[in-house]
């Protein structure tokens, strides 16, 4: 945070020490703009909050008095300054620049008690008008220069329960002390410095029945009656920030400090401070919000304080729930900006405007980012966001992702299942572009799927052209896994419903031709059987026959023509087919990008062509041969290969070879043979 010039803040003070006017962010700017200055909220705020320290605080001991724990601030002379959290004094990192300036401060804060402090009165023993209590002594009588002390006051009051929570009272003793506040007996509390005597008596107090008349005396004010009876107005402080950029809550931070000073001066105590930070109004759920509103239906708070009313809400529906709520409790709304009271027509009439103003904003932004969104996809840049998986936040790839990416590609055309690919990465230990290491086939698909991959920029989901960045994959490899997991027709070794066994779902019914299921039979033994009921077949002698033709056809000197296909001029055509269908989505994006397309427009003809282009794609794609018979068609010993695949990669070598057809028994033939299947080989 950039320190407001000390010149600047002699004029501004000067200026509104003149008018007479209340020290508020409205004043202040106004001032500013008088001085030809015209700033943002933010360093509105910093200027109001060091003409505060200055003007009516304690300067720079303010933070000090403000830091949560903190029970006690004591200054010897200008360069020694310590606070006391509980544990002992610590030593600060403030100091003034003379003992004139520490002086000057004292002589404030007694003025502010309505106390004189001179060398005719050198010391002072006030409450301030906060409750802080300050005992400040001058120059030469304290030495080594002036000293103060500063007692901040509890800012509120523990329960019975409270102190038993925290260890503080045993329940024997609490259950003691309520009968002694209700016995009406006389009693004395004693401990020594900080033992909490008074935070005791507070909660005895607390206990004692309303309707009761109470006389406090105290030789030097402790106890503040408001706190504990609730006849301060109780509040509760809303912050919340959108988009916290460096991830410091600096602007949170800068709310709250805004909303409590607005609770300080208006004498308000502060129930609770809910902070949601890196959150929208108008988008997720605001759980902090949701409790806030809890607390005030059930009666626990007069006043909810937010730094202005958009960041309570910035949707119409949110509003008039809230004035509902009002009418309901009859709370009111506090902001640093102006109040709200939700229960008159004026109140709830400049409510609506100041959301429908919020709302607007919202709309006008989301506007500019679709424009510019729109701009970047035409302009092929990287579109920027969280890295997904294989790649850095600039577009640029992350090694180790990026490996496993291009594999998981490869597997797939090989055969693979999501599934198992996903299995796979957790049992490695693959973490997520987020840290998790949790794989399921739908996040893998998703993965998989992911134009960006193959160097494609997409808007909306909707391909518009290349992008300008380096891809993982070629558009071919990108293409051919789209189709894969695109074809519902495909599901059977490549889509997320795991097949536990060789021929269930692959193997027909010899009668009706639907595929074979797997069952038991009475005797415990796994079966293949057709869905209808047509037959019923032992699984582990058939999974044996299939295999043994299998792996003997891929044993064959000639078992690499399995890898070559007679329909090479239709798949050329196909091809140049494809390539045809990729340029015009190509000339897609020109056309986005000039202006002679609209967004909607490219949106139909990408969704034709792209919907063509996957049917071309899918006849290219058988999944290819080479890729799932690579290994066994090349392989000296066959069998050891294939004792090597898993279960997906055994599937898809029997699906790309050959079809398989369970045959019904012959009556009365007990032989279980090669006649139980009817294997056809794919040309």
């Amino acid at each position: 945070m950039t320190p407001v010039a000390p010149d600047l803040l002699e004029r501004l003070r000067r200026t509104l020490a003149t008018g007479g006017v209340e020290l508020t962010p409205t004043r202040v700017a106004e001032a500013l703009r008088g001085e030809g200055l015209v700033l943002g909220h933010d360093a509105v705020l910093e200027v109001v909050d060091a003409l505060h320290r200055d003007i009516v605080g304690a300067g720079p001991l303010d933070p000090l008095l403000r830091t949560d724990g903190v029970t006690d601030v004591l200054v010897n002379g200008p360069h020694e300054v310590y606070i006391d959290r509980g544990d002992g004094l610590e030593r600060a990192d403030v100091t003034f620049p003379d003992d004139e300036a520490v002086r000057r401060l004292a002589q404030r804060l007694a003025s502010a008690a309505g106390r004189r402090l001179d060398d005719a009165s050198p010391y002072v023993d006030v409450r301030l008008p906060d409750g802080t209590r300050c005992h400040a002594v001058l120059a030469p009588i304290a030495r080594p220069g002036t000293v103060i002390s500063l007692r901040i006051p509890a800012r509120r009051t523990f329960t019975l329960d409270e102190l038993m929570e925290r260890g503080t009272v045993s329940p024997g003793g609490a259950q003691l002390l309520r009968v002694l506040v209700d016995s009406r007996a006389a009693f004395l509390v004693t401990g020594g410095t900080g033992s909490g005597k008074t935070t005791l008596l507070a909660t005895l107090l607390g206990l004692v029945d309303p309707a009761e008349r109470l006389v406090l005396v105290e030789d030097s004010s402790e106890l503040s009656l408001e706190l504990f009876l609730h006849t301060m107005t109780r509040s509760v402080i809303y912050l919340r920030q959108s988009l916290d950029r460096d991830g410091t809550g600096a602007a949170v931070e800068r709310q709250r400090k805004a909303c409590e000073r607005l609770c300080v001066d208006r004498d308000w105590s502060i129930v609770r401070v809910f902070t949601e930070n890196d959150t929208s109004a108008t988008n997720g759920r605001r759980p902090r919000y949701s409790e806030m509103l809890a607390m005030v239906e059930r009666g626990e708070v007069e006043i909810i304080v937010a730094w202005h009313i958009d960041r309570l809400t910035r949707k119409l529906t949110e509003l008039e729930e809230l004035i509902e709520l009002s009418a309901r409790t009859r709370v009111k709304v506090a902001t640093v900006t102006g109040d709200l009271d939700l229960t008159t027509d004026t109140g709830r009439l400049l409510g609506r405007i100041l959301a429908s103003v919020a709302r607007g904003e919202v709309e006008r932004k989301s506007a500019r980012q679709i424009a510019a969104n729109e701009q970047r996809a035409a302009e092929g840049k990287w579109p920027g966001g969280p890295a997904p998986f294989g790649w850095n936040r600039d577009g640029t790839h992350h090694p180790a992702r990026a490996r496993h990416l291009r594999r998981a590609y490869r597997e797939m055309l090989a055969g693979g299942s999501l599934r198992g690919i996903a299995a796979d990465w957790n049992t490695r230990g693959i973490e997520s572009s987020s840290g998790r290491t949790a794989w399921r086939p739908t996040t893998l698909r998703r993965r998989l799927l992911d134009p960006r991959n193959a160097g494609l920029r997409s808007l909306n989901g909707t391909i518009v052209g290349d992008g300008k960045w380096r891809p993982i994959i070629d558009t071919d490899t990108f293409y051919a896994t789209e189709a894969l997991l695109t074809d519902t027709s495909r599901r059977l070794y490549h889509g997320g419903h795991a097949r536990r066994y060789l021929l269930s779902g692959l193997a027909t019914c010899g009668r009706c031709g639907r595929r074979a299921i797997t069952g038991q039979a009475s005797r415990g033994h796994r079966t293949y059987r057709c869905p209808t009921g047509h037959l019923s077949r032992k699984a582990d002698p058939l999974d044996a026959i299939v295999v043994r033709l299998i792996v003997g056809r891929m044993s064959m000197p000639d078992a690499a023509e399995a890898l070559r296909r007679d329909d090479s001029p239709k798949l050329d055509a196909l091809a140049d087919r494809a390539t045809v269908l990729r340029t015009r989505l190509d000339q897609l994006a020109t056309a986005l990008a000039d202006g002679s397309l609209d967004l909607a427009g490219v949106r139909r003809e990408s969704g034709r062509l792209r919907a063509e282009l996957a049917d071309v794609q899918l006849r290219l794609t058988v999944p290819d041969r080479a890729a799932v018979l690579g290994e066994l068609a090349g392989a000296d010993d066959a069998a050891e290969v294939w004792e090597r695949l898993d279960l997906d990669r055994r599937r898809a070598v029997i699906d790309t070879l050959a079809t398989v057809e369970i045959t019904q028994p012959v009556k009365g033939s007990r032989r279980f043979g090669l006649d139980a299947i009817e294997l056809t080989w794919r040309t």
